[in-house]
């Protein structure tokens, strides 16, 4: 599991106001999904600090096909449809209606100018010029943003025997504020012999 605590002498300070041992035993540290769900507490302030922010192309996924088993050329049109949503490397789903969801979209926001986009989707069409025996497969690929950085929580009372923790290096994925996906058709020989068959 990656350092949930980097409190150095904050942490050694509050413990000695309060009390509690300056250093936790490895198995009284919460885990990170522990901590994250708490950040679903209105009790709890939760914020998300930034270090990168990454945007590139996802991976291409078939959308659609069209062929042409006629004995003239033809245009077909091929229409597509492809959701994009948001991963984070926690495994707990990390979404807009819950607290560390906003505490994650309000701090890329202020840091980076945009509104975070949890899910997107894009719905288009694509004309093609098929010759006999010809066909065309549609794929696309979405462009999409990573934010990656540390959660900071307070807690109203010693959680786990500290009243701060961090989650650091958390990574959240989700598309691009542009909403821009790459299109790529590529030819391939249908079965027209099926096709008829199955017509």
């Amino acid at each position: 599991m990656r350092s949930i605590s980097k409190l150095g002498v904050v942490v050694a300070v509050l413990a000695s106001l309060v009390g509690a041992p300056a250093v936790a035993m490895a198995e009284d540290q919460p885990s990170e999904q522990e901590l994250l769900r708490a950040c679903n507490s209105r009790k709890v302030f939760c914020q998300f600090h930034p270090t990168e922010r990454i945007t590139y192309s996802g991976e291409y996924k078939a959308s659609g096909r069209g062929s042409n088993c006629s004995n003239s050329t033809v245009t077909r049109t091929v229409e597509w449809s492809n959701t994009r949503g948001t991963v984070d490397s926690v495994g707990v789903s990390i979404s807009a209606e819950l607290g560390m969801g906003q505490a994650f979209a309000l701090s890329v926001s202020v840091s980076y100018g945009h509104e975070w986009h949890w899910s997107e989707t894009k719905t288009d069409r694509v004309a093609v010029e098929l010759a006999p025996g010809q066909g065309a497969e549609v794929w696309t690929a979405p462009l999409l943003t990573k934010v990656t950085g540390d959660y900071e929580l307070h807690f109203p009372k010693p959680f786990h025997g500290h009243y701060i923790w961090y989650v650091s290096d958390v990574s959240v994925e989700g598309p691009a504020p542009e909403n821009v996906w790459d299109v790529r058709v590529e030819n391939y020989a249908p079965d027209c012999a099926a096709e008829s068959a199955a017509a």
